[in-house]
């Protein structure tokens, strides 16, 4: 049973129909033309195809084993350059703790201006002191010399001495008299010599001789 073509509306469908059937014979034409003209091109072309396969199927093998070994080495970079940088965080955060708790260069130079006196000579000084010289009362070093060591306590009383000699009696300790303390009838000493006593009364009052 054959379907019975629509017939035309208007003016516009009488047009527009014929039209519409040369564009689909139109394509089909070409289509069918496209394909058979592909499968000629591919059979003439076949052996040239097979051919660069089979001709650089080395270099490709020997491009893709350079690209492995290059894909290797960019690995063992990346991690060694992993390693670099965990180094280099760990070195930055120990700068930044040290800069954190860093003494301030004002405060350095005031303690380095107190030192000088002790461990430079003073600016009118002739020369450095020998060993064996005694270093002059002005200069008070960090640590103690061989002379000081040597005297012990005894380096004070003659240090002070060389200081004023003209004022000896000035560094000498005021002399104190001793005061005597009082007898304390609760002392047990005192108690002692009260007991001493009344024994030897009572020895020279015993009659040795009771016939007289």
């Amino acid at each position: 049973m054959s379907i019975q073509p629509l017939e035309p509306e208007t003016t516009q469908d009488l047009i527009h129909a014929p039209l519409t059937t040369f564009e689909t014979l139109t394509h089909s034409l070409f289509s069918s033309l496209s394909q058979s003209g592909l499968r000629t091109q591919t059979q003439q072309q076949a052996p040239h195809i097979s051919t660069f396969l089979e001709t650089d199927l080395y270099r490709v093998l020997e491009l893709d084993e350079k690209l492995r070994t290059v894909w290797s080495s960019l690995d063992e970079a990346h991690k060694e350059l992993g390693g670099i940088v965990e180094e280099g965080e760990k070195r930055i955060k120990e700068i930044e703790l040290s800069a954190k708790g860093a003494v301030p260069y004002q405060q350095l130079l005031n303690y380095a201006s107190i030192l000088s006196g002790f461990t430079s000579a003073p600016p009118t000084s002739k020369g450095p002191i020998g060993p064996d010289q005694p270093a002059p009362h002005w200069i008070k070093p960090p640590f103690p010399n061989e002379e000081k060591m040597r005297a012990g306590r005894l380096a004070e009383r003659p240090a002070l001495e060389r200081v004023n000699p003209k004022e000896p009696e000035n560094l000498r300790s005021p002399s104190v008299d001793p005061v005597e303390a009082a007898f304390n009838p609760y002392r047990h000493d005192y108690q002692r010599h009260q007991a001493q006593m009344q024994q030897e009364a009572d020895l020279l009052d015993l009659d040795l001789n009771p016939d007289l």
